[in-house]
């Protein structure tokens, strides 16, 4: 009732009790079928704009609790949420590969050697490496040693 009936909502109410009594006033000279299809279709409308009413009322209210976080929080949780990305699962190379090889790659990159951490330019050193070597044709597994021509 307190998003309903704040003085707004009020006024609303009072505006289809005075058509209501508008009604009840012409009663007698209107057939008791007529009078009760009045009344009902004035107190569905005085209900379903009460009901506007209260919708609008919590809509605001939600719409304010929301706000509340400064612009550079905002910013700064879409930063923290962009950061998360591929929290839940590790990014893969191509989605056939298995979830097991992804996570050990990621452990791979994880783990430094000698104590080093390795730096940004170094995973991106790494990322290149595994793209090239993924677009690249493999090493040919001939059996006979390569001609002598096609050494060159």
């Amino acid at each position: 009732t307190r998003w309903s009936l704040d003085p707004p909502g009020r006024e609303l109410v009072r505006g289809y009790q005075r058509s209501l009594r508008d009604v009840m006033r012409q009663k007698s000279r209107m057939t008791e079928t007529m009078y009760l299809a009045r009344t009902a279709t004035l107190a569905g409308a005085a209900r379903a704009a009460l009901h506007r009413h209260r919708q609008r009322n919590i809509d605001l209210h939600r719409m304010h609790r929301r706000d509340t976080r400064s612009e550079a929080a905002r910013e700064t949780e879409k930063l923290r949420r962009l950061r998360m990305k591929g929290a839940v699962q590790p990014p893969r190379l191509s989605i056939f590969e298995p979830m097991i090889f992804a996570l050990t790659r990621l452990d791979q990159l994880a783990s430094a050697r000698y104590g080093a951490k390795n730096s940004r330019v170094l995973q991106q050193v790494d990322v290149a490496r595994r793209k090239l070597l993924r677009d690249l044709p493999a090493k040919s597994t001939r059996v006979a040693p390569p001609h002598a021509c096609s050494r060159r």
